[in-house]
Parts: structure tokens; sequence; C-alpha cells
């Protein structure tokens, strides 16, 4: 959860919103299904939901990355 949340941060930080949209805001839209289950109690759920948050948030940081390496 913790891990899900620091790379969606650093995405954010390294201009992933502009750089890399697509998983930028995946990332976000798992984050946000992540603690709507954890709420309701659906804990395998939301794990399931933070590890894809994960994957995009860490996509999205590479990208911007790799975006800024190219200018």
């Amino acid at each position: 959860m913790d891990n899900a949340n620091d790379m969606f941060q650093a995405a954010k930080y390294s201009g992933a919103e502009t750089r890399s949209p697509y998983e930028y805001f995946c990332a976000q839209i798992y984050l946000e299904k992540a603690k709507e289950e954890m709420e309701r109690g659906n804990k395998h759920r939301a794990i399931e939901y933070w590890s894809k948050a994960y994957d995009m948030a860490q996509i999205a940081y590479k990208n911007a990355k790799r975006y800024r390496r190219a200018q």
C-alpha cells in the first residue's frame, strides 16, 4: 500500500501527469479503487488494486524520466 502511494508520488513529481498521462491516471484510479475496497472491508481486492497502481505508477515514472533525458 505505501509502496504504491510512494511510487505514485514519485511519478507525480517527475512530471508523469503530462509526460505519461495514460499510465499516471490509471495509477491514480487504481489507488482510489484500492481505498474504496479497503473501506468496504475487501482487503484481497484492495491489494490487487494497489499492485496494479504500483505497476502503472512505475511505468509512468520511467516514461517521465525517459522523456526528460530525450529533451
